[in-house]
């Protein structure tokens, strides 16, 4: 395990003149990256509670929508008739799905958890409930309330509507609040990165002097501040690949014998070299794509900028570019995951051959 993160340190050393080139008070931007990691575990917060209003949402319009109780009264003489009559109306109602009485234990089991199991349920009145399966395509529910005052007028339908459109309506409040919040994190993020940019070229600028006292080009100078970036992301991303395969192999062996002789060694050994690989392959990328990504909105405000319609057209190819990329990931993805186990399969094979 150990000897994987001693090849790829050795793999780094091509990087090694660029942090020998840029000094080390050039490269200290530890406040950038802790409020970059904040403003990020904000953007995630705010991401997270716009998918999950937005579920919600979905939820209360859709499935809520397709359910709905009759309720009568026990203190109505003839409740018995009224709860036959009502229960031939739900059955001969177009739209209506499904028809089931709930009974009384089943309505106490459902009042104790908000009353507590110290409440005196059996004293307490209850009505006849009967849940009601609607097809919201089909179903008229003025028919049904018509139908339902004249055999059954003890009868209370509820589509929970009443309460239910409220809590949509919270919910997608919820949701745009959460993408306006994500909105402002990325325009904090834009300008936090264009005053880091700022002030790190402010405080590199004797560093970029220095080196073009001495000779240097502008290609030298950027390919020096770019192999400095890839070093640290190469660097960083085979110390977790390290820690992560050092812990796997410490994992394995307080494993049971039982274990080891249910699984075979070859998938356990493409596993711990594969798999780690694709995490490695994940770590490296964040921090080169947030540089991408940086790069890219400098290139866009300068763009719009300068002429905001040629920055349109510019643009315009990006939603079918974003939609071929989604479609080669998601054919890719099958095949990358079937040659990732037709390579666990072959390593067992030569480890067991």
């Amino acid at each position: 395990m150990s000897a994987g993160a001693s090849g790829g340190r050795r793999g780094l050393s091509r990087f090694g003149a660029a942090d020998r080139i840029v000094p080390p008070g050039a490269q200290s931007a530890r406040s950038v990256g802790v409020m970059a990691a904040i403003l990020a575990f904000f953007a995630v917060v705010a991401l997270a509670l716009a998918l999950a209003a937005g579920r919600l949402a979905e939820s209360w319009a859709g499935e809520l929508a397709e359910t709905a109780t009759l309720q009568i009264f026990t203190d109505e003489p003839d409740v018995e008739d009224q709860a036959r009559a009502a229960l031939n109306v739900l059955r001969t109602t177009p739209g209506v799905r499904s028809v089931r009485m709930i009974e009384v234990e089943e309505q106490r089991a459902l009042l104790e958890p908000w009353l507590g199991p110290e409440a005196a349920l059996d004293g307490l009145p209850l009505p006849l409930l009967i849940d009601v399966g609607l097809d919201p395509a089909a179903f008229d529910r003025e028919s049904l309330e018509l139908r339902l005052a004249a055999e059954a007028p003890a009868a209370v339908f509820d589509d929970h509507s009443a309460w239910r459109g409220p809590l949509v309506l919270t919910a997608e409040r919820l949701r745009v609040f959460a993408l306006a919040s994500l909105g402002l994190l990325a325009i904090c993020f834009a300008a936090a990165l264009s005053l880091a940019a700022h002030a790190a070229i402010a405080a590199s600028g004797q560093v970029i002097q220095t080196l073009r006292l001495v000779g240097a080009r502008d290609r030298f100078v950027a390919a020096a501040f770019t192999g400095l970036r890839r070093y640290s992301a190469f660097r960083e991303a085979r110390r977790s690949e390290a820690v992560l395969r050092d812990r796997l192999f410490a994992h394995l062996q307080r494993l049971h014998f039982a274990f080891h002789d249910s699984q075979q060694t070859g998938q356990l050994m493409s596993r711990a070299n594969t798999d780690l690989q694709q995490i490695q392959n994940a770590v490296v990328l964040v921090p080169l794509t947030i540089a991408n990504l940086a790069t890219v909105a400098a290139v866009l405000v300068m763009l719009v900028l300068i002429d905001p319609v040629l920055t349109v057209l510019a643009l315009g190819a990006l939603p079918l570019v974003n939609v071929l990329a989604k479609r080669f990931a998601t054919r890719l993805q099958p095949v990358m995951a079937g040659v990732q186990q037709e390579s666990a399969e072959l390593a067992a094979v030569v480890e067991e051959t």
